[in-house]
């Protein structure tokens, strides 16, 4: 044997004792731990090491075999149960918070009756605050108090140069150049579509978001937005319209409907607010928007025909609303886009921004108005004014999508209102894009987008309009959540089946541990699961939403316990008119912001208040007698503009005050008025007994028994001052009742006496002015306790009025027991009958209504007639017995509404 073999022979040996070395010491543990956590597609590499190349340590191969086995194994696994898991978490959140909330979420006529807040306001052309576009244009150096005022009076402001030329240039043409390349998935309904566009709006474009920060950094409409809606209010919309020559003028509308806006019910629905802002120089020709101020307060009448008589396009006395103009509109007010009839003007195109107050973090009542479109992308919501502040930052991926989702924000930011949530208020109440027609077009256009149609449900008739999308949604959850119930199981066998066969293809000494080790890795994933979940439901259950939701505190009504805030009927209910004076008991809260002043802009309380600041400067240095003449001239002068003074009730009805009511009142309004820190602390109370009704605490005893009562009194006794005040006259003789009198300037006389219940079918009320004038139309000033006609079946039947509603509905109960509620169109002050007029008379011996003929009449109530089938005569027929057939159909008007 040669040197060079005998060589090679040894270091043959030489790696033999090594092995053989290796192989008969104890493994440590730390080597151990390496040996039997190599598996997966690693197996065979550490299963039989000696067939790998010695130049590869052990320590590489454990690497890759950990990283192969958590990549494709672990990993895996973890993603499914993570999903299951998490579907289960959704399932938990959904069970025992979001379909209570959502049940509270649901507007029916139950609710409707139970939470207005003001009345349903008939509105005609007088109601117009004002027919000249140049009166909306806001001036650049008003405070934001002075925009409060002015949005509140006319319910639309126009903000000078929000943007500048060059954003807006740039956004328009961004906007221009999309318009004719959209997608129908894309595309926005607009009313009369021919020749408009309109799509959402995202930040990722620059001028979009170059836009949005100089909107919401524009000193004057920043404030006076928070000023008007609440502080840093939440982002609703985001979209642009554009109209090109040849489109026609659309109908005027509100983008939110009365019957489930803040119009009527400021405690259930917050208001919503859109901003127009023009990105070119817009002349009436080009469809400058036209407009009808004042109409945020109606709730009812054919604004529509008023106000194409009326209305008129917003434009400055130079003729066009300026580029970068903003015009801030209460979306209950009636506008239209009007025709573009310039075929050489260019395209109209209008940034649109709607805002709506954010949240309350606790008891929030209020849910988004019915009506609008809401035309934001659903990765925009859950966004607020401050936020598009900074829309280069914070409204970008992926935060827009978590914040959207609820899932995270920034701490020294606030949640708008998230995709979620704003999804359960509008597919629970049938709002727009939440209709069953929309949902069949939906599954048709292939459903959820990446979930395959296997995983969604199938579109079910059966369910009602309120239960379509909710069900729908509802059973593809489940359908998912079973699905990957099945593949996590399928997921965890071939998990341990696949370990057991790498298991066995290992040695003897290392199945069980290999086995055993796999098993340890999977309920460590399971635990880990398991955990998260556990974590994930205590931080939903501890949060302060799910308290409140528990508590049935959220969303719900918080008029259910109004009796035990001593509210109560007084006195005879009856129907507002623009020139009554109401005194609300519904608001009374800073967060409601401009709607806390709601009532105050009513036209009877405007004149009211007018002529109570006139008088308040220097009432506290007048002698006592000056004082009771003061306070009597502020009365009367709502009494010579027709109107009354009425208190709200439960349910909202309003309920007319004694004249001595009406006089105690008005004298703490002046004396509070007369002092700045009276005022202060009058106005604290208010809101604290506010507080006390409608937030966290409004269900305690220490709220109702205590508190309450308390505030209550001490209200009484800073306003002692102005009670004293209004006492029986002195230089009245003995024995006239005070509730009679009427005071100007010290002189008295005494009022004509009550009109009998003919005249007042004739004349009207009774206001105590002595003249005894016409009442502002027919209906105006009826009371419980009348007698009317009510429509029945197609006849006018004779009852009497036993409650008014701030609805406009009328409750009658007639002689035979019945009783019903008619709409102001089905009743009627009683008339009289004539001699010769046939009627239907009740006759009680046979129990039917027969025709009769009257032939003397005895007085408004009492008639002689004639039974015309059989001749006889009936003596002092009562007009409650007789019936007369409806003559004509009165017209309904079917509710257009929605830009």
């Amino acid at each position: 044997m040669d040197s060079s073999t005998m060589a090679h022979a040894s270091n043959f040996a030489i790696a033999e004792d090594q092995t053989s070395c290796q192989r008969s010491y104890p493994t440590t543990p730390a080597f151990q731990t390496h040996s039997d956590s190599s598996d997966t597609f690693a197996a065979e590499l550490l299963i039989r090491p000696n067939a790998v190349t010695p130049t590869i340590s052990r320590s590489f191969l454990w690497i890759l075999g950990y990283t192969l086995r958590t990549l494709f194994c672990d990993i895996p696994l973890l993603v499914v149960l993570l999903t299951y898991f998490s579907l289960n978490w959704i399932h938990h959140v959904h069970d025992n918070y979001l379909y209570p909330q959502m049940q509270a979420l649901v507007w029916d006529e139950e609710r409707a009756t139970q939470d207005i807040t003001y009345y349903t306001r008939f509105c005609d052309a007088d109601d117009m605050t004002t027919k000249n576009g140049a009166d909306l244009f806001l001036p650049r150096d008003a405070s934001p108090k002075e925009a409060y005022e002015h949005q509140l009076l006319h319910g639309f402001t126009i903000f000078k140069s929000v943007l500048t030329t060059p954003t807006a240039r740039d956004l328009r043409s961004f906007v221009s150049s999309r318009n004719r390349n959209l997608t129908s998935m894309e595309s926005i309904f607009v009313i009369e579509g021919n020749n408009r566009f309109s799509f959402g709006l995202g930040t990722e474009e620059p001028s979009v978001a170059k836009a949005m920060k100089e909107l919401a950094n524009h000193d004057q409409l920043r404030r006076s937005l928070e000023k008007i809606i609440g502080p840093n209010p939440a982002l609703i919309e985001m979209t642009a319209i554009t109209s090109s020559y040849g489109a026609v003028a659309q109908w005027w509308h509100d983008d939110v409907i009365p019957t489930a806006s803040a119009v009527k019910y400021a405690r259930t629905f917050a208001p919503s607010y859109s901003v127009f802002v023009q990105l070119q120089n817009t002349t009436k020709q080009m469809g400058a928007t036209s407009a009808c101020p004042g109409s945020h307060y109606c709730g009812a009448g054919r604004m529509d025909l008023f106000c194409d008589e009326e209305g008129f396009q917003v434009v400055g006395d130079d003729g066009y609303w300026g580029i970068g103009d903003a015009l801030l509109m209460n979306m209950n007010s009636y506008h239209r886009g009007a025709a573009h009839t310039d075929p050489e003007g260019e395209d109209r195109v209008m940034l649109i921004l709607t805002f709506a107050p954010k949240p309350e973090p606790r008891v929030e009542s209020r849910q988004m108005s019915e009506g609008i479109t809401f035309s934001l992308r659903w990765d925009m919501w859950g966004h607020t004014l401050y936020d598009l502040a900074r829309a280069d930052t914070r409204m970008t991926q992926p935060w827009a999508t978590l914040r959207a989702l609820g899932l995270y924000k920034p701490d020294e930011s606030d949640w708008g209102t998230d995709y979620i949530s704003s999804t359960s208020m509008r597919l629970l109440n049938d709002y727009n894009g939440f209709i069953p027609d929309d949902l069949a077009s939906f599954i048709e256009a292939g459903g959820f987008p990446l979930l395959p149609s296997f995983l969604q449900a199938e579109f079910n008739e059966d369910h009602g309009p309120q239960d379509a999308w909710y069900h729908f949604i509802l059973e593809t959850f489940f359908i998912c959540k079973e699905f990957m119930k099945r593949v996590s199981i399928a997921a965890i066998v071939g998990y341990v089946a696949f370990f057991l066969l790498v298991a066995s293809w290992s040695g003897k000494k290392n199945r069980a541990a290999k086995f055993f080790d796999a098993i340890l890795r999977l309920l460590l994933i399971l635990g880990v699961v398991y955990l998260a979940e556990i974590l994930a439901r205590r931080h939903v259950d501890e949060s302060l939403w799910a308290i409140d939701i528990k508590a049935n505190r959220r969303y719900s009504s918080v008029f259910t316990n109004e009796l035990h805030y001593d509210v109560v009927a007084k006195g005879s209910s009856t129907f507002p008119t623009r020139h009554d004076v109401l005194i609300e008991n519904r608001y009374g809260s800073e967060y409601l912001a401009m709607y806390d002043d709601y009532i105050n802009g009513h036209p009877g309380n405007r004149v009211f208040g007018k002529a109570v600041r006139k008088a308040a400067p220097y009432f506290s240095s007048y002698s006592d007698l000056f004082k009771k003449a003061t306070i009597g001239f502020v009365v009367e002068t709502i009494e010579m503009e027709l109107g009354r003074f009425l208190l709200q009730g439960p349910k909202g009805n309003w309920y007319l005050m004694e004249r001595e009511e009406a006089l105690d009142y008005t004298a703490k309004e002046i004396a509070a008025l007369s002092s700045p820190g009276t005022k202060a602390v009058r106005d604290r109370i208010r809101l604290l007994k506010g507080d006390c009704r409608f937030g966290v605490y409004r269900d305690t005893a220490m709220s109702k028994s205590h508190n309450f009562p308390y505030l209550k009194s001490l209200e009484d006794l800073v306003l002692a001052c102005g009670r004293r005040l209004v006492q029986r006259n002195p230089l009245l003789p003995l024995g006239v009742n005070a509730n009679r009198e009427r005071v100007f300037f010290g002189q008295t006389r005494m009022l004509q006496p009550p009109v009998t219940r003919a005249q007042f079918k004739r004349r009207g009320v009774d206001l105590g002015i002595g003249s005894n004038p016409e009442p502002p139309s027919e209906l105006a000033w009826l009371k419980s306790g009348d007698f009317v006609e009510g429509v029945v079946d197609g006849y006018w039947y004779v009852g009497e009025l036993s409650l008014i509603t701030a609805h406009g509905l009328y409750h009658i109960d007639y002689p035979d027991g019945d009783s019903n509620y008619v709409d102001e169109y089905e009743i009627r002050s009683v008339l009289p009958l004539d001699v010769g007029e046939k009627a239907e008379y009740f006759h009680s011996s046979e129990g039917i209504y027969v025709s009769s003929t009257v032939t003397a009449v005895l007085n408004d109530f009492l008639y002689n007639i004639i039974i015309d089938e059989t001749g006889k005569s009936v003596e002092e027929a009562v007009i409650e017995h007789f019936r007369r057939p409806l003559q004509v159909e009165v017209e309904r008007y079917e509710y257009q509404a929605a830009y």
